[in-house]
């Protein structure tokens, strides 16, 4: 699963002022999940700030191999309830994100679909195109 900060500890981590943080998610270069931004997202937007001395990238994998043993070793009958409703709650975050994800790229080979669609009417070679557009067809 990965790792959320709040806003004001994404801008703290790249060196802005959460104003600015704010003003990137207005203008959509940076989505957040319920107020929260995924690191994934803070890395593609600032692969090169560094965290006391370590890259972001690295960071980011060293969140990564230690979310495994983040959840919990106890299985769900052994879980409080409170520890069930806040794995729950990481759980619908990630799904969230990850939702909101999909339909970006989704709606990014739907452009490009309907680009190429254009090209292809102007194009000298449009069996090409087609080829292109059909695959993409059956990607999605």
């Amino acid at each position: 699963m990965g790792e959320f900060v709040s806003v004001a500890k994404a801008a703290h981590i790249v060196g802005i002022s959460i104003d600015q943080m704010h003003q990137q998610i207005n203008d959509g270069t940076l989505s957040t999940a319920r107020g929260m931004i995924h690191l994934d997202d803070l890395c593609q937007c600032y692969p090169n700030t560094k965290i006391d001395g370590v890259d972001m990238v690295a960071w980011v994998n060293k969140i990564k191999e230690g979310s495994l043993s983040q959840g919990s070793d106890k299985s769900p009958n052994d879980m409080s309830r409170s520890e069930l409703v806040t794995q729950l709650q990481k759980v619908r975050l990630e799904m969230s994100y990850q939702r909101n994800r999909v339909k970006k790229h989704e709606e990014v080979l739907a452009s490009l679909r309907q680009s190429l669609l254009h090209m292809k009417d102007q194009s000298s070679e449009p069996n090409q195109l087609q080829s292109l557009i059909s695959w993409i067809d059956r990607q999605l």
